[in-house]
């Protein structure tokens, strides 16, 4: 007898049939065996973890060798883990202004204080600072000069080093200047002011006049 004549029969009396479950919809009967709840769990998770609502610990950040800052806030910027690049500025101190009526003279053959300083902190390890003063001037009738001069934290007032601008020219001659000072040695924690000088050997010499603006800027920079 041949595998069709054997189908065909089996097909053709039903019974066996009957007693398969659907493949659509099955119902099952009797005791019904599924894997372990456990282990199907494991599989699970194994296969589809993720993590959620985690919170990093300090040892977390440790471990993947990150620098701790601590609370930086606003003037900490002399946090020893900050490292800034060669060149940036660090802080920038500014004082300046103008009015009609106002200006800063003098007919002082030494160099005198002007009144026109700003206040700076300290510069850390190899910072360094830049000085520059701008302004309309108005010339004495001889030579006139100009100076930086620095006081570190209440020491007193000194000349910066070869520092001086002169410069000659008659007297009730306004010109625009512009002058840069760098100042590598640093400032000791405490109060420092730069200070601008100035002198006219003959005549009144107005380093700042007649309510042109004047600025002060003093720019903190990583060497």
């Amino acid at each position: 007898m041949t595998r069709a004549r054997i189908l065909a029969d089996y097909v053709s009396s039903g019974d066996e049939l009957a007693l398969k479950a659907p493949l659509a919809g099955p119902t099952f009967t009797g005791t019904v065996a599924i894997p372990n709840v456990a282990n199907l769990e494991t599989a699970v998770v194994a296969n589809t973890a993720k993590v959620t609502n985690y919170n990093q610990t300090l040892a977390d950040i440790n471990a993947l060798d990150i620098t701790e800052l601590g609370t930086v806030t606003s003037g900490n910027l002399s946090n020893s883990a900050i490292v800034y690049p060669t060149g940036h500025v660090v802080k920038t101190y500014y004082t300046g202004g103008g009015s009609s009526s106002g200006h800063t003279s003098t007919s002082n053959t030494a160099l005198n204080p002007s009144g026109i300083l700003v206040s700076t902190g300290a510069t850390t390890g190899s910072q360094y600072n830049i000085i520059t003063f701008t302004s309309g001037m108005q010339g004495g009738s001889g030579v006139n000069g100009i100076a930086m001069y620095k006081n570190m934290n209440g020491a007193g007032y000194v000349e910066l080093t070869n520092n001086s601008y002169k410069f000659d020219y008659n007297d009730n001659t306004y010109i625009a200047g512009s002058f840069t000072w760098v100042d590598t040695a640093g400032l000791t924690a405490g109060t420092n002011i730069y200070q601008m000088y100035h002198q006219s050997s003959s005549g009144t010499f107005y380093s700042q006049h007649s309510g042109i603006p004047y600025a002060l800027i003093v720019k903190t920079i990583q060497a």
